[in-house]
């Protein structure tokens, strides 16, 4: 009986030692560890963006999720994969149309005619040919990025 009984506990110690293995692989693997915070500040010619801009995160490995925020009142804060991204950033404002200004900035305001349709205000060089890059490591990754209105 004396040998069941230490049969039993010797088996308990090995199985309680190899859930505790495995929860601290599982952990390992984590979301937390695949991905870091981002956040930070965009300005445009010193001045926070117009409502209803955005920044995404494109990791380079091409396997990894995309990531993005909209940038609320000049700032963002995004969960995004670990490693190095290329970062688009997007502005939008009202068409413009030739010989007419834009009353209001930014998504929902009425262009000429009461039309609505935008168009992106930066450079290609910031999205669609986007030059920004940024390395994301787990944990907190601060980035303010200064943008210029002008190619």
């Amino acid at each position: 009986m004396n040998r069941i009984r230490q049969e039993l506990t010797v088996n308990l110690r090995v199985c309680l030692a190899a859930l505790w293995l495995a929860s601290g692989l599982i952990a390992g693997c984590s979301s937390s560890q695949n991905e870091g915070e981002v956040s930070g500040a965009v300005l445009v010619d010193g001045k926070p963006p117009a409502a209803g801009s955005s920044i995404t995160f494109i990791p380079t490995d091409g396997a990894s999720p995309t990531a993005g925020a909209v940038i609320e009142n000049g700032t963002y804060r995004a969960m995004v994969p670990v490693g190095v991204v290329k970062v688009e950033i997007r502005a939008p404002r009202p068409a413009r149309q030739q010989g007419q200004a834009v009353a209001k900035e930014g998504p929902g305001a009425e262009g000429p005619g009461g039309g609505g349709i935008i168009e992106e205000s930066l450079p290609a060089k910031y999205n669609d040919a986007s030059e920004l890059t940024l390395e994301v490591k787990p944990g907190k990754n601060p980035k303010d990025w200064n943008l210029e209105s002008a190619p």
